[in-house]
């Protein structure tokens, strides 16, 4: 992976299985694919994400296949029994504090005090967190990164990240554990000059158009979800009718199919209330 692109696409629960299979002598890479049940692009990105943020080792990068062993980071999670325990969240608190776009992104939120607040809670917004990394990292940031962000920073223990709905963004719902955390980096660092961002190509790509507020008329979607590179053409009030009518005229029955394969518990249970919703 490029030092000009932030990692994507991986989850830290993938990380932490592939820790627990490696020791300290290397391996190929493809060994591993079919040791959990993450797939082989869930772990290959997870390798990349481990290596990026110190939890893992490559040996012979330039290899198709590269072998892989444990970094520094890492062998907290080989020997943790769970991603919750403490000594895995210390793990990925350090790798936030050591992987400089991570740390510069949440050490301007904290600076700037750039949280929201409801009914007791409060949280950073993806987008807000999408524009404070931006100002320190050049090349242009996609939300599928910051998403990944929100995920290392939950299982690092700062929060919970919550996937947008019903008008509210995705975002990091922080805890007691952030504000320390944050405390620490506001002393300890400081923030660099702000970086000039990168021109990209007007040209649309699926791969980095991805919603942050999800409609309530439809199952949750997931920032890891590619979307349609397909522009929308909205329907007529009167074609809208007329399908209606024929649809209603021919007793058809819809049928929705949704991948779960990678969705939380959490994401699946929201799903099902939106589909039950709907057929109300």
């Amino acid at each position: 992976m490029s030092a000009d692109t932030l990692p994507s696409r991986a989850k830290p629960e993938a990380l932490y299985e592939t820790c627990r299979l490696l020791g300290d002598e290397p391996v190929e890479r493809s060994e591993l694919y079919d040791q959990t049940e993450f797939d082989r692009r869930q772990i290959a990105a997870a390798c990349d994400y481990g290596k990026l943020l110190g939890f893992l080792e490559y040996v012979d990068e330039s290899q198709q296949s590269p072998r892989v062993k444990l970094g520094n980071l890492g062998h907290a999670l080989r020997y943790a029994d769970s991603i919750e325990e403490s000594g895995v969240q210390n793990a990925f608190k350090r790798a936030i504090e050591t992987y400089p776009p991570y740390r510069n992104g949440l050490l301007s939120i904290a600076e700037e005090e750039k949280f929201e607040e409801s009914d007791g809670e409060r949280w950073i917004t993806i987008d807000d967190l999408s524009d404070a990394v931006s100002t320190y990292f050049a090349p242009p940031v996609q939300n599928r990164e910051i998403n990944l962000l929100l995920r290392t920073a939950e299982a690092a223990g700062l929060g919970t990240r919550t996937v947008g709905r019903r008008g509210y963004p995705t975002r990091l719902v922080i805890n007691s554990e952030f504000d320390t955390f944050a405390s620490s980096l506001v002393e300890t660092y400081e923030l660099p000059e702000p970086t000039e961002s990168i021109e990209e190509p007007s040209e649309h790509d699926s791969d980095t158009e991805e919603p942050t507020v999800e409609s309530t008329e439809g199952p949750a979607q997931d920032e890891d979800e590619e979307s349609d590179d397909e522009p929308v053409t909205e329907p007529s009030q009167n074609e809208t009718a007329s399908l209606l009518a024929k649809l209603r005229s021919e007793n058809v029955t819809l049928e929705v199919a949704v991948d779960i394969s990678e969705k939380t518990d959490q994401e699946i249970l929201s799903i099902i209330d939106e589909i039950q919703h709907i057929a109300d």
